[in-house]
């Protein structure tokens, strides 16, 4: 009876997709005169794919509930067994985190040495153009909620790698921010990470915004600004979209969460006598990293101007990882002719182990 109670559940998706997929099949087939016209014809169109393909685009557009049946799916896979598609590994209490954080690397160490060599490099090239740097490497989604998780022990994992990396930025003398600290001790005070998303709330990065601002110091002379809220808008997670799709979310309790934006405004305007953003003399700080640092949702640049006095100027960009903006970044105008005090280079820990993440960048410069 136990054996029955664990086995029969998992037999009922498979049994119910082959049956869908057996009764999709056969009415395709007895339908397919009228698709005859839109398929190509003559033994080159099978030989070089273009048959397949529109054969297959043919029965996935003729696909009687194709979308809603698909969601169904990844709802019942959700519910009953706890899982997602590649892409999201399901926590406790409907805690979502990306699988890029649980991917191993073939060779941690090489993989951490290869990252800090480059980032001694840019250290190296901005302080050429008399620019200080600041790294801030972000921890782990699944290592600050660790509890939430459902692989306690490769969160041990990722904080070593954190420790690791800051420990080897620290031996070359790069100033790092230490963000995992700081989120640790502020865990209290509300969600600093997005429950169905891979990135921090306005609250988390207000937290490493002000632990940013603790390690660069006075490397920028303050100038007040003002943070006020802005809109408060619904965020569809990026990993829910790995279960269901936005509209079916919330019956599964993965609704969309609420963030408010923040505005930093300064509290006296800048002396901008004679700059501007090509030509000018000066930048007190540029921001260099991913969607962490470019998403407008979170904060992160408005927190940022606010905890350092300081006006931003944001140079992140999403979907790049780290890498390859930082490359972009130093092969600007804007790097050459207007160099900023400070460089605050943000850096996901996860991408250590991303494969080609560094290629990226060198493939860039070369």
């Amino acid at each position: 009876m136990q054996l029955s109670n664990r086995v029969l559940p998992k037999l009922v998706l498979p049994t119910v997709f082959f049956g869908y997929a057996l009764w999709v099949s056969g009415s395709f087939i007895v339908d397919a005169s009228q698709y005859e016209k839109e398929l190509p014809s003559g033994v080159a169109s099978v030989v070089d794919g273009q048959f397949t393909a529109k054969l297959e685009g043919i029965y996935k557009d003729r696909l009687p509930y194709r979308s809603v049946s698909t969601d169904l799916l990844g709802a019942a896979r959700y519910l009953i067994f706890g899982e997602g598609r590649k892409g999201v590994v399901v926590g406790k209490d409907g805690w979502l985190f990306s699988s890029e954080e649980y991917r191993a690397a073939s060779n941690e160490p090489r993989s951490i040495a290869d990252a800090v060599n480059m980032v001694a490099n840019v250290r190296d090239q901005l302080a050429a153009r008399g620019t200080d740097l600041v790294v801030l490497p972000l921890p782990a989604k699944a290592d600050i909620y660790r509890e939430h998780t459902s692989y306690p022990s490769l969160s041990n994992e990722m904080e070593v790698r954190y420790d690791s990396f800051r420990t080897a930025l620290a031996a070359q003398d790069i100033k790092t921010v230490d963000a995992r600290s700081s989120l640790l001790a502020a865990k209290s005070e509300g969600e600093l990470f997005l429950k169905g998303d891979t990135h921090w709330s306005p609250k988390g990065a207000s937290v490493v915004a002000g632990a940013t601002a603790e390690a660069a110091g006075s490397m920028v002379a303050p100038v007040p600004f003002t943070l006020s809220e802005g809109e408060t808008l619904p965020v569809e997670g990026d990993l829910t979209k790995f279960i269901v799709s936005p509209q079916y979310a919330s019956y599964v309790s993965l609704a969309p969460e609420r963030v408010t934006r923040l505005r930093a405004s300064a509290e006296q305007p800048a002396d901008l006598t004679g700059a501007d953003l090509f030509g000018g003399p000066s930048i007190d700080v540029a921001l260099v990293g991913t969607s962490y640092s470019a998403n407008e949702n979170w904060s992160f640049a408005a927190s940022l101007m606010g905890a350092m006095g300081a006006d931003i100027v944001n140079f992140a960009e999403e979907g790049h990882g780290p890498f390859l903006p930082m490359r972009q970044y130093l092969d600007s105008d804007v790097a050459r002719d207007t160099p900023p005090k400070l460089v605050i280079w943000e850096i996901p820990v996860r991408y250590l182990t991303a494969p080609d993440a560094l290629a990226a960048m060198t493939a860039q410069a070369e």
